[in-house]
């Protein structure tokens, strides 16, 4: 019985060694391409998409007055026409996350170029806002 215990909790150990162990890359912001340098710089938007979650129906028109500074340390900016937000960022996969002193919001977002989109949804629609690096 004392050998079974003694088995188990070897079973236990390798398992949680396995499954809890990282990767080096698990705490680096990455960009959808896999490269997080496509995100640094600065990004103003011109266009938005807004699609009815329900319906399908969508609407694409002239997005301006919003933008962002996004740095390499994970500090960035949030611009509007009059006035701005120092925020932290992180990127991981497609999905890009600004904090604005505790308020988060959650992006899934796509960098080709020197242009970027990002989306999120809100009461029954997907916004898509399109932004131009600088």
């Amino acid at each position: 019985m004392k050998s079974i215990k003694l088995y188990l909790a070897l079973v236990l150990v390798n398992f949680f060694s396995f499954t809890l162990s990282s990767c080096s890359n698990d705490d680096d912001n990455s960009s959808s391409d896999g490269n997080v340098s496509s995100l640094i710089g600065t990004w103003t938007s011109f266009k938005e998409k807004a699609t009815n979650i329900h319906t399908g129906e969508s609407e694409t028109y002239a997005y301006e007055g919003l933008g962002y500074v996004f740095y390499k340390d994970g500090i960035g900016v949030e611009i509007h026409d009059d006035y701005s937000i120092n925020i932290k960022w992180y990127a991981n996969g497609s999905t890009l996350m600004t904090d604005d002193d505790g308020y988060i919001d959650s992006y899934t977002y796509s960098v080709s170029g020197s242009t970027m989109w990002m989306e999120f949804e809100e009461n029954g629609y997907t916004y898509r806002i399109y932004y131009s690096k600088e």
